[in-house]
């Protein structure tokens, strides 16, 4: 394969958007830069096409690095940020500054984007009608989008460490002005075992929004209620669930076996599915996900679904599932969807959130309750279930596939009647702990209070 025809093909499989992010930072700039290098390393000497074909490579390869969503979202990042430097009269492309050697260089890119953060948090329109500006953060994930372009064209801003002062003091600022909740996080609700009952057995007729009028014997509704019953035992996220973009991974029969009769089987005979009971399960093969993008974590780690005869069972529900797809649709070469329409066309991310916002109306009796609730709901209910049952906190985290602690604590939420449990024995307990500058006689003292409330307490 010649390198010219190699550099075509990759150009065309690009999407739109990439090209266009790989286009507008001119490989001809960076061409003509290279090609001006005299030194013994230069490279492609004398043959400026084929110097611009390996400057495009080069470049449209770092550019593929990002998922599709992140890159659309960088995209307006860099719009924000080629917007601000205009104003301060100024090149969007940075220059690398050692803080050491040219101290006034590195003050000057300090300046630069402390200021951007305000001039965001002045310009950009925050999401919600209820806010009057961005949040700080909101304003430093326009810098780190800006600052990912950068990177594809190995090029970076200072280390934006430096900016963590002037973000606390915005942070600081920020609460004085709209009060001390207004940073907290607004995070969907967990559901709750009565929500997914609910969800799981909704009566014939209802109204589904894309997907239809609820029917539990047709493909749809079976693939309702089989994504009800695998997200709530798996935890998945809503993209590994459906289809999102031509760049995403889901859930397709090719990541479902079985273990029957205690025998692994990858593409069960419908004789086999009918067979399952007591003992069998669905083995998930988890795709690639937000958060291990090349399943090079959690990719080799199956997650394993106990077959029960039982309506929010995820095996069971698979099995209906299955069956009525058919083997030649769940075991063909092609990655054919496990959540599908009455059509066999892969279910979408739009559709099912749609589709839970019109079930969840209905379970929880307001529209405005609904909101609160969407298809990452299943896995933090996950993760506050695992907690109340006392599953411990890194078995969750390997459940749900975390990779750091801080998504296990956003996630896992204390419910009241653990929290009154624990408070309840907090106010039974025997404490007679003091720091060792206060030992003499105080610590025997208080000892004997304590033994005293106990002695008291039992009689």
């Amino acid at each position: 394969m010649s390198g010219a025809f190699w550099t075509e093909s990759l150009h065309s499989s690009l999407p739109p958007l990439k090209r266009r992010a790989a286009n507008e930072m001119s490989v001809r700039n960076l061409t003509e830069m290279l090609w001006a290098d005299t030194s013994e390393f230069a490279i492609c000497k004398g043959d400026f096409q084929q110097l611009e074909q390996a400057c495009r490579i080069a470049l449209e390869t770092a550019a593929d690095a990002f998922s599709l969503r992140t890159a659309k979202q960088d995209e307006g990042h860099w719009k924000a940020w080629d917007g601000y430097c205009t104003v301060m009269h100024t090149n969007p492309m940075r220059p690398s500054v050692d803080p050491l050697l040219d101290r006034v260089g590195f003050l000057r890119e300090v300046v630069l984007l402390v200021n951007a953060l305000v001039f965001f948090m002045k310009t950009r329109k925050p999401r919600s009608k209820r806010d009057k500006v961005i949040q700080p953060q909101s304003a430093m994930n326009i810098l780190l989008g800006a600052n990912r372009i950068l990177k594809q064209h190995f090029l970076s801003f200072i280390p934006l460490k430096a900016l963590k002062l002037p973000l606390r003091g915005l942070m600081r600022k920020f609460i004085k002005d709209f009060g001390p909740t207004s940073l907290v996080p607004k995070r969907r609700e967990p559901m709750t075992n009565g929500m997914i009952r609910s969800l799981s057995s909704l009566p014939v007729g209802f109204d589904l929004g894309p997907l239809k009028a609820h029917d539990p014997t047709s493909l749809a509704g079976k693939s309702w209620r089989a994504a009800v019953a695998v997200i709530s035992s798996s935890g998945f996220r809503k993209a590994e669930m459906f289809s999102s973009n031509e760049e995403t991974h889901f859930m397709s029969w090719l990541l479902v076996n079985w273990i029957i009769g205690g025998k692994g089987c990858a593409d069960p005979t419908d004789e086999q599915l009918n067979s399952l009971g007591p003992g069998d399960y669905a083995v998930l093969t988890p795709p690639p996900s937000k958060s291990d993008q090349f399943n090079t974590v959690w990719g080799s780690l199956p997650i394993y679904l106990h077959f029960r005869d039982e309506p929010r069972n995820a095996a069971a529900a698979l099995q209906q599932l299955a069956l009525a797809v058919g083997p030649a649709f769940r075991c063909s070469a092609t990655a054919h969807a496990v959540f599908v329409g009455n059509n066999r066309v892969p279910l979408t991310c739009s559709s099912m959130a749609a589709a839970l916002y019109k079930a969840m109306c209905a379970v929880t009796g307001s529209s405005e309750s609904a909101k609160l609730y969407t298809w990452h709901s299943f896995r933090s209910y996950l993760a506050t279930a695992l907690y109340a049952a006392n599953v411990k906190p890194d078995t969750i985290q390997a459940m749900l596939r975390w990779q750091t602690e801080e998504s296990l604590r956003a996630y896992r939420r204390l419910s009241r009647q653990m929290t009154t449990k624990h408070l309840e024995s907090a106010a039974m307990a025997v404490v007679s702990s003091v720091q060792t500058a206060n030992v003499p006689l105080y610590e025997e003292f208080q000892l004997f209070l304590a033994m005293q409330e106990m002695v008291d307490g039992m009689a």
